[in-house]
């Protein structure tokens, strides 16, 4: 005996199928990288450096601020046993 497909089924799975694509599509609308949106001059968070200063005095001061003067990075955290050093690169 020969099954046939019912109406019913064929809707099934027009339905099933036509909730599996609206949520695909809706799904490409929240799945866009951050720099279509951020336009001109954004940049990255993964092409940002975020610096932590671990003694900073002497040449730890000079890279921290040479990290400072090149746009591209974050100094997120300084650290030295000396206050006043700390104090200094902070400004």
């Amino acid at each position: 005996m020969k099954k046939t497909k019912s109406a019913s089924t064929e809707i099934n799975n027009s339905r099933r199928n036509f909730i599996k694509n609206s949520l695909l599509v809706s799904a490409g609308f929240f799945i866009v990288p951050r720099h279509v949106l951020g336009g001109k001059g954004f940049i990255a968070p993964s092409d940002r450096l975020i610096v932590a200063g671990i003694g900073v005095g002497g040449k730890g001061e000079s890279d921290l601020a040479s990290f400072f003067e090149s746009g591209k990075a974050d100094i997120a955290f300084l650290c030295d046993v000396d206050e006043r050093r700390s104090e200094k690169s902070r400004n």
